[in-house]
């Protein structure tokens, strides 16, 4: 399988390493969670098709503000997976630092660095002619 977008990985993760039993894994209240790669695939398709249906389209932008969780991964793969763009905001460092207004500052970064990506998105694609869903990999990838 030939690899163009980032969440072609899933397909060819699962063709390379077809008897792998675990592809992800958390842990939650000290006890370990694992999903195989059917399971990760299924997730981020039913993460597509629940956007799809809420109206999301390609080049939508969507924020994502989490902690360190797997569902995050799942997550950033079903938007990229429709073509939507995400713009993500992690609270795990400032929760630890005990920040006053961790949420508001994280959806603070989060507006800034989604309208930064889309004005970046924009350039490479009416002003270089890049494919859009590549950039919006890629982008997502930096970011």
């Amino acid at each position: 399988m030939k690899i163009t977008r980032l969440f072609d990985l899933l397909p060819n993760y699962k063709e390379v390493n077809p008897n792998q039993p675990i592809a992800l894994a958390c842990k939650r209240q000290g006890k370990w969670i694992h999903y195989s790669i059917d399971d990760y695939i299924e997730q981020v398709n039913y993460v597509s098709a629940g956007l799809l249906s809420l109206g999301v389209k390609k080049d939508d932008k969507i924020a994502i503000i989490s902690s360190n969780r797997q569902e995050y991964n799942i997550l950033d793969m079903g938007i990229m997976q429709i073509g939507a763009f995400a713009a993500a905001a992690s609270l795990v460092l400032m929760q630890e630092a005990n920040v006053p207004g961790a949420l508001w500052i994280s959806i603070l970064i989060a507006i800034v660095c989604g309208i930064v990506f889309s004005v970046l998105l924009g350039v490479s694609a009416i002003h270089l002619r890049a494919d859009q869903t590549i950039a919006g990999t890629a982008m997502n990838v930096l970011a």
